[in-house]
């Protein structure tokens, strides 16, 4: 019996996945990949307390400093934490998911909280459910 090979993001075959999804797993850990975190939090966040999407351009000085706080803190989780990029991308997913739904109260750390929050939902989730190779 020959055994096929296994992708170590998905534990399956890599035969039984999109070119386009193999892409995306490849993608490099990076700075534009973290700037794509903080740019999704901080959208969600804001759309959740009710106030217009900050974008670079349009960004005070003191959410120009949030930013680039949110942005070490951010940076700081993933290397210390050796989070891959799966799990992020995971975590994407989640934050996109949930920004209809999301209700902040409390303002303080509140980007902080929705990034930890996707990012402990993302890795136990693939903790609780690795994908089994035997899906039959």
């Amino acid at each position: 019996m020959a055994s096929s090979p296994i992708h170590p993001a998905s534990l399956v075959d890599p035969a039984s996945h999109s070119p386009a999804l193999l892409e995306l797993i490849e993608i490099s850990l990076g700075r534009n990949l973290i700037e794509h975190i903080v740019d999704t939090v901080t959208e969600t966040v804001d759309y959740a307390l009710g106030r217009p999407s900050s974008s670079a351009r349009g960004r005070s000085l003191s959410r120009h400093t949030e930013h680039s706080k949110f942005l070490k803190f951010v940076s700081d989780v993933i290397y210390k934490a050796e989070v891959k990029v799966p799990a992020l991308l995971v975590t994407l997913v989640y934050i996109n998911r949930a920004k209809p739904h999301i209700q902040i109260a409390l303002e303080q750390w509140a980007n902080e909280r929705v990034f930890l929050g996707a990012l402990i939902l993302a890795n136990k989730a693939h903790l609780a459910y690795p994908f089994p190779a035997v899906l039959e």
